[in-house]
């Protein structure tokens, strides 16, 4: 990614963390889904993302929402906030990325889906987020396709993800959850085609690992549509197919980039 890229994709995530959540949207549609509440405005504790600003940006991570702040989202609004305007986004990219590594760890302990992050690394030759490395977010640009905990995904997308796609133009979307890959497929920016010819059900339990694409500015992007790798959603995969799958589709793009 150029200087220049670079730069506009910072602007454009300062803007997320900035974003005044949907203000279009009535206050009474605001509802803090965790606390079940109204929110009377949106503020910094309730706009808690992931995402990083890596530099390689072949690969993209979509997942579908972030999770309550708690006290770091209180830390970093108070630290990183000076009024309206982000004080240090560096660090708190940095503090981000500690956080997603926390929850993939967890993932893993909990439901062994380490799996996922050897064959990712294996195949497209990535470092694996584990302990305290960050190295990962040299090679992938994690994201959420809803900014916030109780934002609107729409309108999240059509403002924020698709430039952030079309800043990046990776070269393989990862797209966990049938919320952003609802929004992908039902983009009008771009048509979205089947790698194979596939011509079956489009819901992601039924596509789960296969390869999709489009094309955005002249360049084909590659998108895989997966299944959200959290306990409930993962186990609705037939037993032992949910890696299959993946590392299927991951051959497939390896093997297509090498005849392209």
């Amino acid at each position: 990614m150029v200087e220049a890229e670079k730069k506009k994709l910072e602007e454009l995530l300062k803007e997320v963390i900035l974003c005044k959540k949907c203000e279009e949207v009535k206050k009474k549609n605001l509802v803090n889904k965790h606390k079940a509440g109204q929110l009377e405005e949106s503020d910094i504790h309730t706009r808690f993302h992931v995402y990083s600003k890596g530099t390689q940006t072949r690969f993209m991570f979509i997942m579908e929402k972030p999770g309550e702040g708690g006290k770091e989202g209180k830390y970093l609004g108070q630290s990183f906030l000076d009024g309206e305007k982000l004080v240090d986004f560096s660090e708190y990219v940095k503090r981000r990325q500690k956080a997603f590594i926390k929850w993939i760890d967890k993932q893993n302990k909990l439901f062994e889906l380490k799996s996922f992050f050897d064959t990712v690394n294996t195949v497209l030759a990535l470092k694996e987020p584990i302990g305290k490395d960050q190295k990962f977010f040299e090679h992938v640009h994690v994201t959420d396709v809803q900014k916030c905990i109780d934002g609107t995904p729409g309108k999240c997308f059509n403002k924020f993800l698709i430039e952030e796609i079309k800043l990046l133009q990776p070269d393989l979307v990862f797209c966990f959850g049938s919320t952003a890959w609802g929004k992908i497929k039902a983009c009008k920016d771009f048509e979205v085609k089947s790698a194979d010819g596939y011509g079956g059900s489009m819901k992601i339990k039924d596509i789960h690992g296969r390869l999709f694409n489009f094309k955005i500015n002249d360049k084909i992007v590659w998108v895989m549509p997966c299944l959200h790798f959290s306990f409930r959603t993962r186990n609705s995969a037939p037993r032992n197919s949910y890696m299959d799958c993946i590392k299927e589709g991951l051959e497939r793009f390896k093997e297509i980039n090498k005849s392209s």
